[in-house]
């Protein structure tokens, strides 16, 4: 199972570096933790200020890039890199910051990016019978994938569902306590007009 995951993990960066070469970003500066619709976006806005003459690039410095003579500079750098990993997309594992997932998915403290977001309404469905072959055969391809990466972690979660079970249990076992506790001292207190 673990292996099923690497792979599909390897075809996400590989398609993720197809994506840049096409905005212009070469493979080395490929940052796969960042997010790949900033990313990407930062690309293109880069490659249009480039045309126009008055910057070359919108990347964020890497760490590793940045000389060992300026160390207040590489410190920096190294913490806004640990503090600004965003999490991944459950249906398509691509990260996803604030900005670019579904407010809707995030409310209930999953993260789903945007563009997984329209999979799960009814007008994407009905869209794909309206493309053209080439179109919805893309489309069906990205379901697919995604529908892998379900079973995946369903396939992986299954494994502890037992044990998941067993905690959530313990854990409104001992709320209902908390909370009888709770009433029963302001039963007594109202009677005794405290």
């Amino acid at each position: 199972m673990n292996d099923a995951y690497e792979a599909m993990e390897q075809m996400r960066r590989l398609n993720l570096e197809v994506a840049c070469q096409e905005c212009g970003i070469p493979p080395n500066e490929v940052d796969y933790e960042e997010c790949t619709v900033c990313l990407l976006e930062g690309a293109i806005a880069a490659r249009a200020v480039s045309v126009s003459g008055k910057m070359t690039s919108f990347f964020k410095p890497r760490s590793a890039a940045i000389s060992a003579k300026m160390p207040r500079l590489k410190l920096f750098v190294e913490q806004r890199e640990i503090k600004s990993k965003p999490n991944r997309c459950l249906t398509c594992g691509a990260p996803s910051c604030g900005k670019h997932a579904c407010s809707t998915f995030q409310k209930e403290g999953i993260t789903v990016c945007n563009e997984c977001e329209n999979v799960f309404q009814m007008e994407f469905i009905v869209d794909c019978m309206t493309l053209d072959k080439k179109a919805r055969q893309t489309r069906v391809d990205k379901m697919i994938d995604m529908y892998d990466r379900a079973v995946l972690l369903l396939n992986f979660s299954n494994q502890y569902i037992d044990d998941i079970i067993e905690s959530l249990l313990n854990i409104k076992e001992r709320h209902n306590k908390i909370n009888f506790g709770g009433s029963s001292v302001g039963i007594a207190s109202g009677i005794l007009g405290v």
